[in-house]
């Protein structure tokens, strides 16, 4: 009676699955990506902007936001205040003021934007060397003793550029300049390529002794960002050098497809060890897989002779980052064997975009059916509800790992909108190649 009593106990506790065999996506037709691109915009427009540009969440007093929520969607008073974070936040509202019709919700969110802008450049800018402080310099820490890192940076050109891009705002895409000129100057090392991890810090500095794979991905996606932005010869050149680092030096040796999260400033393995600089990042992979994909496009660079490596990275992902029921781990050793089989709704995100570019650029059903399992796994476990919320982090079950609803690793619903921006376009570019291809199939039975 006792292992009876525990074992409905246990049924109790797991968390409702729908009976239907959703696993099992529809075979891919331009129905059934209108279908999927249609409950996306839809979670977006009406749930997930809404809720992260709240006057709840956006505490204009403190000029940041409020992102940690209690089960009751209530802010429990904990901020968080890196510069990052409070960039996302910026794009997120400036995604949508673009998306309402409202003239009288536009033009307030416009303010709030405003005073949220005013308040980063207040706060975080260093007004003598240049650059955004990763803390707001009145922390009792003071910012003159802290160097500044390079992410930081590139992160601010990636969301300015964007904001430049979304909104017209050319304040906002003279900023993005300005810090690319900083880190050119600054941090990009003329000897080995790419960029180094403190750009205010000498090269020969123990604190650059690694290159990130986080500064020097997101200085590529900053690149194609400016060059979308305004065209300029420099922008490609150093979208060409990064293109060559990110796809022929991060890739663990064999041709494995697996990703390192770092290596040294000159390119070689760092030893294992604990850190999570000799780790896979899962949801860093999936980044890579369509950064690379997206600067290819807006590069016009040809995608076949790209097809075996991003096959290999895709199947890498695959096979030991994602499980059958289409969870995404978070991280694991140079081998590809999982260490952390936490959840993290960034890196379900993440690997949603990646599968279905994956899928765009090479037609395999198997990137389109792992891309539904994620999707499915994703709205079924991280999205409890119409609030417009993402639970932070589950086991590989689903299961809530944080006492609290909302908060952690920097959320700040920038990973989801863009996310969701990126799926929504990729779906427009399948629908039109099914029509086109529809059309020629015509052509040819006449």
């Amino acid at each position: 009676m006792f292992r009876l009593a525990l074992m409905i106990g246990c049924i109790l506790a797991m968390p409702i699955i729908i009976t239907a065999d959703r696993s099992r996506s529809a075979w891919p037709t331009a129905d059934r990506y209108k279908t999927i691109k249609d409950y996306l915009t839809k979670h977006l427009d009406e749930e997930l902007l809404p809720f992260w540009v709240s006057p709840k969440l956006n505490d204009s007093a403190l000029g940041g936001y409020l992102p940690f929520l209690d089960n009751n969607l209530e802010p429990t008073g904990e901020l968080q205040s890196h510069v990052i974070v409070q960039l996302g936040v910026l794009y997120v509202h400036a995604v949508a003021i673009s998306r309402t019709a409202n003239g009288e919700l536009q033009a307030k969110l416009f303010r709030q934007y405003q005073r949220k802008l005013a308040f980063l450049r207040q706060k975080y800018w260093d007004e003598k060397k240049g650059g955004f402080n990763d803390y707001p310099s009145d922390k009792k820490v003071s910012s003159a003793s802290v160097p500044k890192q390079t992410r930081s940076q590139v992160h601010a050109i990636n969301f300015l550029t964007e904001i430049y891009l979304i909104l017209g705002y050319k304040d906002a895409l003279d900023l993005a300049k300005d810090l690319f000129s900083l880190m050119d100057t600054r941090g990009h090392d003329s000897v080995y390529g790419g960029y180094t991890e403190y750009y205010d810090m000498p090269l020969h500095d123990a604190r650059n002794r690694i290159k990130s794979l986080s500064v020097q991905m997101h200085m590529l996606l900053a690149l194609v960002r400016l060059h979308q932005a305004t065209a300029a010869q420099i922008y490609r050149d150093r979208f060409e050098e990064m293109f060559r680092i990110l796809t022929v030096r991060f890739e663990t040796p064999n041709f494995s497809g697996n990703v390192y999260n770092a290596l040294m400033y000159d390119w070689t393995e760092i030893p294992p060890n604990d850190g999570l600089e000799t780790k896979i990042i899962y949801g860093h992979s999936a980044e890579l897989i369509w950064y690379v994909l997206e600067g290819a496009s807006v590069f016009h660079k040809d995608t076949k002779p790209m097809i075996p490596w991003l096959t290999r990275l895709t199947d890498a992902l695959l096979d030991a980052g994602v499980n059958s029921r289409g969870a995404v781990y978070f991280s694991g050793n140079y081998v590809g064997n999982v260490e952390n089989k936490t959840i993290w709704w960034w890196a379900q995100a993440e690997t949603m975009i990646a599968l279905l570019r994956a899928y765009e650029v090479t037609g395999n059903v198997r990137y389109w059916i792992a891309f539904e399992k994620v999707r499915l796994w994703t709205f079924r476990y991280m999205v409890p509800d119409r609030s417009g919320t993402w639970i932070a982090s589950t086991n590989s079950w689903g299961f809530r790992r944080a006492p609290i609803r909302v908060g952690g690793h920097w959320q700040s619903g920038f990973h989801v909108t863009r996310a969701l921006l990126q799926c929504t376009r990729a779906f427009d570019r399948l629908i039109a190649q099914s029509k086109t291809q529809e059309f020629s199939s015509q052509d040819r039975s006449l």
